[in-house]
């Protein structure tokens, strides 16, 4: 992803000037609202799209060694992804899915992950020494095969759902732990 190669080139830049320290992003959010009358094109994400958007960015920043992201923009309502709805004020999917996977992530060994045709899972370890994992495609609607020994699953909206050994069709917004 463009994000995965951004992350690469910065760690680049850093080796190459000696900089040893931690990569933070201090500020990400995608699309932007402002557009109108200024002659750019207004992008706005919403729904399942921002949710994926939102645990996407968060798991690849694990994955690629950046482990302080922080979200620009919860209520600002002026980029492309708000996590606070504007009207209502009431916390919209994308907020959620960031409660979904802060709630599989912090307090959590990150072991890595594992690519397998376009199918990635993503290994953690809770303090407890218990094991999940994080799966989700990379790319299309995907096929997944559940293992022997997974009761259920969680998508980003929280809800965890009762499954048995079997096949499990998800896009790529919606991630199993």
């Amino acid at each position: 992803t463009k994000r995965d190669n951004t992350i690469k080139k910065t760690k680049a830049f850093y080796r190459k000037y000696g900089f040893k320290g931690p990569i933070w992003d201090t500020e990400v959010n995608y699309g932007d609202r402002r557009g109108l009358g200024q002659g750019w094109k207004q992008v706005v994400y919403s729904g399942d799209t921002a949710a994926g958007m939102i645990a996407r960015t968060y798991i690849d920043s694990m994955r690629n060694g950046v482990y302080r992201v922080f979200w620009y923009g919860w209520d600002s309502h002026i980029l492309g992804i708000d996590a606070i709805d504007p009207s209502t004020k009431q916390i919209t999917s994308a907020g959620t899915a960031f409660l979904t996977v802060q709630d599989w992530m912090v307090g959590k060994r990150w072991l890595g992950c594992m690519d397998k045709k376009s199918i990635r899972s993503c290994k953690l370890q809770g303090q407890d020494g218990a094991r999940s994992t994080i799966v989700y495609a990379t790319s299309k609607t995907r096929t997944l095969t559940i293992p022997k020994g997974v009761g259920a699953y969680q998508v980003l909206s929280g809800d965890v759902i009762p499954v048995t050994a079997g096949q499990l069709e998800y896009e790529w917004s919606h991630l199993l732990n």
